[in-house]
C-alpha cells in the first residue's frame, strides 16, 4: 500500500498461474507487451500436478498469514518408526513433475498513462563517459506534471538467477507529461522535461551535469560536444540532439533559480 504493509490480492491472483505447486527458482519482471503493465516471468525448477495430493503445512495456523490457505508440503520421506532414527523414515513415492516456465501478462485496464526509461551510459562510445554502458548504479526520478517524484535504481541482478527489464515503468495517473532526472554513478545530473505518455526513452549519459559550479558558456559547450559524438556514434539523431540540449540549457537555469 505504499507504507510497508502487504496483503494478498485474491481479485488479482484469480486468473494467474497456481504457484503453490511450483517450486519457483526465478522470477523477472518487464513490461513484455509495451502497455505500461509490468509482466512476471518465473521458472520452476519442479512443479506437482493437481492430481497429486499435497499436505497443508502443519504450521501454517501459527503463522497467521494471508498465504496461509495455499501454503503445502511436499512429504518426501514419510516418518514409519519414530523410536528408531535411522529406519523410522521411507520414501514417500511422490515424484514431483518437470519445472515449468510461466508468463504472466498483467492487464490493469485502467486507462492510466506512463512513461519508460533506459539509460545507457557512454564509457567507451564518447570520449567522456565514465558510466557503463547499461547505466547500472544510476538513479532515474521522474515527476509527473503536478504530481510526487518517484525514484528507481538501475541494478544489475534483481533475483536468484534473474534480471529484470532495466527499463523504468513510471505511472503517470492521468496526467499527460513529466520530467525525468537521472543521477549518474559519479555524481553528474541530466534532466529532460516534456516526456510525454506512452513514451520509451532511451537516456544516454550526458558527462556534463546541470548543476556542476561552471559557466553558462562551459556548460553548453560540454553537452553540445557530447550530443555531436552521441550522433556520430550512431546513437542520437538530429531531433534527439536538439530535444536534449534545450533542455539541458533549461535545467541549468532552473537550478540556479532554486
Amino acid at each position: 500500500d505504499g507504507l510497508g504493509n502487504f496483503r494478498r490480492d485474491s481479485e488479482a491472483l484469480a486468473e494467474s498461474v497456481n504457484h503453490s505447486r511450483r517450486d519457483v527458482r526465478g522470477l523477472a519482471v518487464s513490461d513484455l507487451n509495451n502497455d505500461g503493465f509490468v509482466d512476471i516471468v518465473s521458472v520452476a525448477c519442479q512443479s506437482w500436478p493437481l492430481d497429486t495430493s499435497l499436505m497443508p503445512h502443519p504450521a501454517r495456523a501459527l503463522v497467521g498469514s494471508d498465504f496461509d490457505r495455499s501454503a503445502f508440503v511436499w512429504m518426501t520421506f514419510m516418518q514409519v518408526k519414530p523410536a528408531n532414527f535411522e529406519e523410522g523414515f521411507v520414501w514417500s513415492g511422490m515424484e514431483p513433475g518437470n519445472g515449468t516456465l510461466a508468463v504472466e501478462i498483467n492487464d490493469g485496464a485502467n486507462d492510466n498513462s506512463w512513461v519508460k526509461i533506459v539509460t545507457r551510459g557512454s564509457k567507451g562510445l564518447i570520449s567522456n563517459g565514465s558510466v557503463n554502458r547499461d547505466g547500472v548504479g544510476a538513479v532515474v526520478s521522474f515527476t509527473p506534471d503536478g504530481g510526487k517524484t518517484v525514484m528507481r535504481p538501475v541494478i544489475a541482478g534483481s533475483g536468484y538467477a534473474s534480471q529484470d527489464g532495466k527499463e523504468g515503468v513510471f505511472g503517470l495517473g492521468k496526467g499527460k507529461s513529466g520530467t525525468i532526472d537521472v543521477l549518474w554513478p559519479g555524481g553528474k545530473r541530466n534532466r529532460l522535461y516534456n516526456v510525454h505518455s506512452a513514451e520509451n526513452i532511451v537516456f544516454h549519459e550526458i558527462p556534463c551535469s546541470y548543476n556542476d559550479a561552471i559557466s553558462f558558456k562551459e556548460y553548453r559547450n560540454c553537452v553540445s560536444d557530447t550530443l555531436d559524438e552521441l550522433e556520430n556514434a550512431g546513437v542520437v539523431n538530429q531531433q534527439q540532439k536538439t530535444r536534449f540540449l534545450f533542455s539541458a540549457i533549461r535545467a541549468f537555469k532552473d537550478a540556479r533559480k532554486e
